[in-house]
């Protein structure tokens, strides 16, 4: 049966080059917004009670922040009150911050996350000012919150002021009070310089006094009478950095996390924060509570429906004028709703082989698992649900509408065999963290489009007419192949190049991981031997803790001593081509 109805015979080869997959970067794709999912866990977070997208690198949390910055989404709130978005995505230089915190704020407590505190509080508040300013002009509440604010920390030219400019622009000694606490934290009240010449021990004017509590709860109820609710979105502060930038990374969004915490006290100002998901794990939360932050957090992890569904909806984009306005009919065959997914698979995988070319043994391995489905279907009663949803097959029909129901893939013999399209998206695209991000996703089909106009430029006598299954063969398994090579190319040479000086390293023991008879993974001590006796345990365990939360590995026995560690590598990064070490 066919599962896409009224496509044309012929393929249009023209609607070829107008394809357009989108861009795998969030803020360059022009298919983001028509193309946009509201996968569980995005609707999730667009409730009131979520505040923290927590996901790894390339899972979307740039898409979110840029959909909602546009007003393409909104958060679900159930008073109905007029929602006010603040985005801030400002790229921070931790080197250049650590800098500028230690030379100019000076504070009384000596306490690490003191000056960190203090920016964000600064920085948030007067972001929000900025970004209310449109909707409250003229009101005289909103220009006295403003004035005395800014009056109070001396910023003597209001508007969008940076992070950084924040510090350097600030002027001013002033007292400091910030929250009472939350659940037993004791926040710190102190007086600070923000002067770039003021010595730590010099005296400090206590007649300037800048009470935060004062300002945010006036802020609040403003908002409030006006029927109004801001949402700050925070992202862009997770950029792979190591070193004492990395301890800067961390002191920054430890106090963040402080800030945001203490925002929870006036409603009408929502704080969203976007990080990424090991910079997360890595934070601090026993002053805190992690139990109070726990159920504020999402995490943005894609399952294999949801990436058959982005891929779908990228195809359907392309194919939905196909026949010159006529609308296309999805059918799927019942009884595939209630074959277990296992064996849906492997049935599928034999369906995409030809009838000429299937041998003895396939005939006879498709009869079996049909008997052997017969046979479970014949337990079933009103009661049982089905085992994969309509939503999918329609999914999976979009997807085969164009690409083969099976795609060539290297084994760990290093040999070329068939995996059926859905088992493989699920498995091949993978890296250390055991989940697919939309952006390799992106990527993996731009690449085979390009390589797919590439073979019909130079093939013009080349026709694609429908099967008779309903589907185009317009990506070809050698395509796929191509395509996949590239990306993990890519993604090889891009993660191993997030640390300058473990590059070659990476590189290296990658190059020897992918010739050995073992190349799922490498141990602690061959990785040692290989990179010789210079590297010290420490250095080497620094190594693979950066390179695991960049997804190249992932430690299989943590809680054995470092030499009997065994690294686990993804499908991805195995059997590497030779040009993805140059």
């Amino acid at each position: 049966m066919r599962h896409i109805q009224n496509l044309p015979h012929n393929f249009p080869m023209a609607l070829l080059q107008k394809f357009d997959f989108g861009l795998p970067d969030a803020k360059d794709d022009p298919l983001l917004e028509v193309c946009a999912l509201k996968i569980a866990p995005i609707a999730q977070f667009l409730t009131d009670n979520k505040s923290i997208l927590v996901g790894d690198r390339g899972s979307g949390k740039t898409a979110v922040f840029r959909l909602l910055s546009d007003r393409k989404i909104q958060f679900t709130n159930n008073d109905n009150l007029n929602q006010i978005h603040i985005p801030i995505d400002e790229e921070l230089s931790y080197k250049t911050l650590k800098g500028h915190i230690s030379n100019q704020i000076k504070e009384s407590t000596k306490e690490d996350a003191s000056p960190h505190r203090l920016v964000w509080e600064l920085f948030i508040f007067s972001r929000c000012l900025e970004g209310l300013r449109k909707q409250f002009e003229g009101n005289r509440r909103f220009d006295k919150i403003n004035e005395e604010f800014q009056e109070a920390v001396g910023l003597k030219n209001p508007g969008k002021v940076g992070l950084i400019d924040l510090i350097t622009k600030t002027k001013k000694t002033f007292g400091v009070k910030l929250e009472n606490g939350h659940m037993g934290y004791v926040v710190p009240n102190f007086y600070a310089s923000v002067e770039p010449k003021r010595e730590a021990d010099e005296p400090i004017d206590q007649s300037n006094f800048l009470d935060l509590p004062r300002f945010k709860s006036e802020l609040n109820l403003l908002l409030a009478d006006a029927k109004a609710v801001a949402y700050v979105l925070i992202d862009k502060l997770d950029e792979f950095v190591s070193g004492e930038e990395y301890k800067t990374q961390l002191s920054t969004l430890q106090a963040l996390i402080q800030s945001w915490r203490d925002y929870q006290s006036y409603p009408k100002i929502k704080i969203k924060l976007f990080l990424r998901r090991d910079l997360y794990e890595r934070l601090d939360f026993s002053s805190i509570g992690r139990d109070k932050i726990e159920p504020r957090k999402v995490e943005l992890i894609w399952t294999d429906e949801d990436i058959r569904h982005l891929i779908a909806t990228r195809i359907f984009h392309n194919i939905q004028s196909i026949n010159k306005g006529k609308s296309l009919a999805i059918y799927c065959d019942e009884r595939y709703l209630t074959i277990d997914r296992q064996f849906l698979n492997e049935i599928r995988s034999l369906d995409s082989i030809p009838e000429n070319e299937r041998s003895i043994l396939d005939v006879v391995k498709h009869k079996f698992l049909m008997m052997r489905d017969y046979l479970r279907q014949r337990k079933r009663d009103a009661y049982d649900a089905r085992t994969t949803n309509v939503h999918d097959m329609a999914y999976t029909a979009l997807i085969t509408t164009l690409f083969p129901r099976a795609a060539n893939h290297k084994t760990k013999a290093n040999k070329i065999e068939q995996i059926e399209i859905s088992t493989y998206f699920s498995t091949h695209f993978q890296f250390s963290s055991k989940t697919t991000t939309p952006r390799i996703i992106l990527l993996f089909l731009q690449y085979c489009l390009e390589a797919t106009r590439h073979y019909y430029l130079n093939n013009p006598t080349e026709s694609i007419q429908i099967n008779e299954k309903g589907e185009y063969p317009v990506f070809l398994r050698d395509h796929l192949f191509q395509a996949y090579e590239q990306v993990r190319v890519l993604a090889m040479q891009t993660i191993t190049g997030l640390n300058s000086a473990w590059q070659r390293s990476a590189a290296n023991i990658m190059r020897h991981a992918s010739t050995s008879k073992t190349p799922e993974a490498i141990s602690f001590k061959e990785a040692k031997k290989h990179l010789g006796k210079d590297v010290t345990d420490e250095e080497l365990s620094n190594f693979f803790a950066f390179y695991e939360h960049a997804g190249l590995f992932a430690c299989t026995n943590r809680a054995d001593n470092l030499d009997g560690r065994i690294y686990s590598i993804p499908i991805i990064f195995q059997r590497m081509s030779a040009n993805a070490f140059t």
